[in-house]
């Protein structure tokens, strides 16, 4: 009896500390990500050879380097998914269609159902465009 006790004691726990970690993801991974840049980069701005000012400019490279790199492989991930949005929608179409055609053979009434017509690409462009009543952060 106390094994199994100890057992869930320890999965409330994990549950406990993952629900925490996921409550603390938009804290947690800028600062974890800055970490990862600050140790790759120690070796290079603390390197004794080479002048304190070339060592700093160093790490500032690299990590904009990395940050390109970043930047890069999520504009091409959007792109790749804009690129595909129609064969999505078109998808997905089909799929609303056929499930109308199969309540419509079980005999649901499905004739205020818009499946079809609610199937809208547009929704990329509404997701891009900032709420008109969030304030700007220019600074």
């Amino acid at each position: 009896m106390a094994r199994v006790s100890g057992v869930l004691l320890t999965l409330a726990s994990l549950v406990v500390i993952i629900a925490g970690l996921r409550a603390a993801a938009p804290i947690l991974l800028p600062f974890l990500c800055s970490l990862f840049l600050a140790i790759v980069t120690l070796p290079l701005s603390e390197c004794r050879r080479v002048r304190p000012a070339l060592a700093i400019l160093g790490a500032v490279a690299v990590n904009l380097l990395v940050l390109a790199i970043i930047l890069s492989l999520v504009a091409g991930s959007f792109r790749d998914f804009t690129l595909a949005a129609p064969r999505y929608q078109a998808g997905l179409a089909e799929m609303a269609s056929a499930m109308l055609a199969w309540l419509q053979a079980r005999g649901v009434d499905t004739s205020q159902c818009s499946l079809e017509n609610s199937v809208d690409g547009r929704w990329i462009a509404i997701l891009l465009e900032p709420p008109p009543d969030v304030p700007s952060r220019r600074v």
